[in-house]
């Protein structure tokens, strides 16, 4: 019964009538990698977080900000990786997930940490799980580096592999895989990009953060409550409708309601007709009051 609305771009979600909560889980985007050529040490791309939090009130109309994260750009020879940025719902003090660092590079002579993936710690939310790093260079170790896989709803992202280009995996469930080293692009909802050790070409692009909304339509959860309230009765919903009332009118209302109950649960299945559905069940609730 519960519904699923995905967001991969910012917008505005207005609450439909009849959800008075939502669940909401995000995700930051994921760093792309650096770039440099020669014989050096490039860092791949640090992966997005993850948050999530339940039962969030809101109020039917009002228009709510959507902000998904976007992938850090990949760049060419000579550069610094950009940093995914952060993704959040409603304000930033309400539910946030932080992107990735972008990755740096040094010479071969150096030691290289991966970039950084986004730290649960700085995010908001009440489940929170962290973006992986990407792989760590120590000296002499040249090549570019895997980026590091982004956060999922059950743990975090993996780590890039120290000295290779063989990226982390997304946490599970949902968090984007990391790019390997060289132009590789990490996966959506996080994953950070590929470092690239090379004159020619781009870095690997940062996969975008991710936005879900999850929540029921109210009114229809708790019909048969609502309406045995405003009858004072014990009524059934079952094929054969007994009510200790004989008010021919109320009977058929009554069976109206129970007729039109599946079509309306069917309905929120339907983009068209989603919001609609509360407006019908108000309608045969005052029905029902006004016999």
């Amino acid at each position: 019964m519960a519904i699923t609305q995905t967001f991969t771009s910012t917008t505005t979600w207005v609450c439909p009538e009849g959800v008075r909560f939502v669940d909401v889980e995000v995700w930051g985007a994921g760093g792309s990698g650096g770039a440099l050529g020669g014989s050096l040490m490039v860092s791949g791309g640090g992966g997005g977080a993850y948050s999530k939090i339940v039962s969030l009130a809101v109020t039917a109309n009002t228009s709510y900000t959507v902000t998904v994260g976007a992938g850090g750009a990949g760049v060419p020879d000579a550069n610094n990786g950009n940093a995914g940025t952060d993704s959040w719902f409603s304000t930033v003090g309400t539910i946030l997930a932080k992107g990735g660092l972008g990755g740096g590079w040094v010479g071969p002579g150096g030691t290289l940490s991966g970039a950084l993936g986004g730290l649960a710690s700085a995010g908001v939310g009440a489940t929170k799980f962290s973006g992986g790093n990407a792989g760590d260079s120590t000296p002499s170790n040249t090549g570019g580096r895997g980026g590091g896989g982004g956060a999922g709803d059950a743990n975090n992202g993996g780590n890039g592999t120290a000295n290779t280009a063989t990226a982390g995996t997304g946490g599970a469930t949902g968090g984007g895989n990391g790019g390997a080293g060289g132009s590789n692009n990490g996966g959506v909802r996080g994953g950070g990009g590929g470092g690239l050790n090379s004159f020619s070409g781009s870095s690997g692009n940062g996969g975008r953060g991710e936005i879900r909304l999850i929540y029921d339509f109210m009114d229809i959860v708790v019909l048969s409550e609502m309406v045995t309230a405003v009858v004072s009765k014990t009524i059934s919903f079952a094929d054969t409708l007994t009510l200790s009332d004989n008010s021919s009118a109320i009977r058929n209302i009554f069976r109206n309601v129970q007729k039109n109950l599946a079509s309306m649960v069917n309905s929120v299945k339907n983009n068209a007709t989603v919001q609609n559905v509360s407006k019908n069940v108000s309608t045969f609730i005052n029905k029902l009051k006004n016999e």
